[in-house]
């Protein structure tokens, strides 16, 4: 991680402070977002390393915020349509003709032409 990464870390965390103090009227995050500032002017080393470590947390952050993402789009979305379609005992989905198998026989003669343009 190079110097301007770590400090444009640093500036929106301050930013993200103060806007959260403002939001939430927590006087000690201003002070906080004064202090991160502050650090990043006077000291190259612990910008670096705040800047690292927030990347890490971030991407941790991120990997989780996936899993709850899609356990909530599954269990609040998915999983009531399914119910609801149970009850209903409409399937949109698998819609069957007749019989227990989805397969069906074509009967059609292939030629040149279906192979040039296959769709």
């Amino acid at each position: 991680m190079n110097r301007e990464t770590a400090l444009e870390t640093i500036v929106v965390l301050a930013l993200a402070s103060l806007v959260a103090s403002l939001w939430l009227e927590i006087g000690w995050l201003v002070y906080l977002s004064i202090g991160l500032l502050t650090l990043a002017l006077i000291s190259k080393r612990l910008t670096l390393v705040i800047g690292r470590v927030w990347l890490i947390f971030s991407r941790y952050l991120g990997v989780v915020m996936n899993y709850v993402t899609m356990f909530v789009i599954f269990y609040f979305f998915l999983v009531p349509v399914s119910f609801f379609q149970r009850l209903t005992g409409s399937n949109h989905i698998l819609k069957k003709k007749k019989g227990n198998s989805h397969f069906y026989t074509r009967n059609h003669l292939f030629s040149q032409k279906d192979i040039e343009r296959p769709w």
